[in-house]
């Protein structure tokens, strides 16, 4: 009795509407710190960028996007239409994905209260999508990925909702009209999240399958018919948007390469096969619990870490909870990875990087899980203990990064200090293959445009073929190199250019760096 008062009065507390809202509110502003930031542009966001920037609105929607780019169309449009409107900068680029993270905070609130009837775990969930570095990042990257978490998240919580009207106590009070109401409203939501979000497909796919089961065992045709037809236009946007999306795939060959060890192996036929299925799975985790910036596509030694295979535990035990304790969710599960799986087999959706990004708040749901799954043992104190694992694990690592926001490549300062310090006369410049993008987003925007592009450095940083290319010039004079990214092949790099020469100026700053050698110095070119 002695523990009990205080643990019931915990709940009670838990469960009140202002914890939640303290929890939203820290969410919003994490994600606001690192969107007022406002970090420099990377290679993949500067890709994307010019092609908003430089593609009319029609060629944005129907033709291949340069620098090897795949985004979904609806993405594009819009943010060229705010960055016609408004302007492009940084800020005004990312504002769509800074509005999705954003508003999936509050739609993890709608799924926590679908999903769970306890608070702990509702709680747990909530705090985990708030709290997570990974999703705060992206939340502020001029990037598609954080759209597929919101939509995700904000389709199973409408989905579950409908399928609660459809079987629960609320059937035998709510009007059939208002049922349908709110499935015209989700298939409308549907509808406009394909153009925004490609892996939502899946889950569109799983959450019309249960309810359309739903509606036959109950016999309801209104909600068939209403059912069918939302359907049917699921499948026409996802099919116009398909084709629209595999113009740019289809146009650059080398993407398949590039994500080839996504491609999920179907039928298994040996160990490497399976190890694909573990790697896969405990890089979800790693990603949901442990990444806090940008997520490559090479395997990581993190995955098989103490850590994160406890993790991965500890998200088995919470799927086994799901299944006894909530049907229709884990039905839904069930039904997107089988259609997730398939289409990654197919080569249509690699299931590595980024791209798995739409896997977070499922592994969410599963430690929430394990989490209701403890409390149910009567084991009141180690659901607690291992709720505050979990958010700790979360919160504390965001605090840091909410006191110093991740930087991938501040090529924009670099560049900036290059305008500032170069004088008449220095008005060439060399960009390594990886900064050419920033480079050719930031020059115009920084007074650089009266810059000469000398050459561009290859990707492989070739200080030989650089040198020969200066030397055969008849001026080599002094050049200005810009780096971004890659930054242990720019060591080599300038190690051999200062075994001739010592660079008259330089600025290195977080991933990115900027040098000013004269080549016409002595020895040199001899």
């Amino acid at each position: 009795m002695f523990r009990s008062v205080p643990i019931v009065r915990l709940e009670r507390i838990l469960g009140e509407w202002w914890i939640f809202a303290i929890v939203v509110g820290l969410g919003w502003l994490f994600r606001l710190r690192a969107y007022v930031f406002n970090r420099s542009f990377w290679l993949d966001e500067a890709m994307l960028a010019n092609n908003v920037i430089y593609l009319s609105l029609e060629d944005l929607a129907t033709k291949p996007l340069m620098h090897k780019q795949v985004a979904p169309t609806g993405f594009l449009v819009v943010t060229k239409l705010l960055a016609s409107w408004i302007g492009d900068s940084e800020i005004v680029l990312r504002l769509v994905p800074f509005a999705a993270g954003m508003g999936l905070v509050l739609a993890a609130c709608w799924l926590s209260f679908e999903a769970f009837d306890n608070s702990l775990p509702r709680l747990v969930f909530v705090g985990l999508v708030s709290f997570s570095q990974i999703l705060i990042y992206y939340s502020g990257e001029f990037k598609q990925y954080i759209l597929d978490v919101g939509f995700v998240m904000l389709m199973l919580a409408f989905g579950l909702f409908i399928y609660r009207l459809q079987t629960g106590t609320e059937v035998r009070t709510t009007p059939s009209s208002r049922v349908r109401l709110h499935i015209a409203l989700f298939g409308a939501a549907g509808a406009v999240g394909i153009w925004f979000s490609q892996p939502l497909a899946f889950f569109l796919f799983a959450v019309g399958v249960s309810l359309f089961s739903q509606a036959v065992r109950q016999k309801k045709k209104g909600d068939l018919i209403l059912l069918i037809g939302i359907g049917v236009g699921w499948a026409a946007c996802f099919s116009l948007s398909l084709l629209l999306a595999l113009r740019n795939v289809t146009a650059n060959q080398s993407l398949f390469e590039i994500w080839a060890a996504g491609s999920a192996p179907i039928p298994i036929k040996n160990l490497s096969d399976v190890k694909w299925y573990s790697d896969t799975v405990l890089a979800a985790v790693f990603l949901a619990f442990q990444e806090r910036t940008v997520v490559g596509i090479v395997g990581q030694p993190g995955w098989y870490s103490l850590a994160n295979i406890i993790l991965t535990i500890i998200c088995a035990l919470g799927g086994w909870r799901l299944v006894m304790r909530n049907q229709p969710l884990s039905f839904m599960l069930f039904l997107s990875s089988t259609a997730c799986l398939l289409t990654s087999a197919l080569e249509y959706y690699p299931l590595r990087g980024r791209l798995l990004l739409f896997t977070v708040p499922i592994i969410f749901l599963l430690v929430s899980y394990s989490v209701d799954a403890v409390a149910n043992q009567r084991l009141r104190f180690a659901s607690y203990l291992l709720s505050l694992c979990l958010l700790g694990s979360a919160f504390l690592p965001t605090i840091k990064t909410f006191i110093e926001p991740a930087v991938v490549a501040d090529i924009r300062g670099v560049m900036r200090y290059m305008e500032e310090k170069r004088i008449p006369g220095e008005e060439r410049v060399a960009v390594s293959q990886w900064s050419l993008p920033s480079y050719l987003y930031y020059a115009p925007r920084l007074g650089l445009n009266d810059m000469k592009l000398y050459t561009v450095i290859g990707e492989n940083n070739d200080a030989e073929k650089f040198l020969q290319t200066v030397c055969a010039s008849p001026d080599p004079g002094r050049i200005w190199l810009v780096f971004s990214l890659q930054m242990v092949e720019t060591q080599r790099f300038l190690d051999r250019l200062q075994a001739t020469t010592s660079p008259l100026d330089q600025l290195e700053r977080e991933g990115a760096g900027v040098y000013l050698f004269d080549f016409s110095s002595p020895g040199v070119c001899q």
